[in-house]
């Protein structure tokens, strides 16, 4: 099973994510300097 992340704004927690589409997030600029991944979907 690929692994899969979770990306948390604020108090918004995103996803699950592939570490692909994360790549394509950060490429697009859509992920921020202060956005928060983790393995798990209550947040880091």
């Amino acid at each position: 099973m690929a692994a899969q992340y979770f990306i948390k704004r604020g108090e918004t927690v995103k996803g699950p994510f592939s570490v692909e589409k994360l790549q394509a997030l950060k490429k697009a600029k859509k992920l921020k300097a202060d956005d928060e991944i983790s393995q798990s979907a209550e947040g880091p």
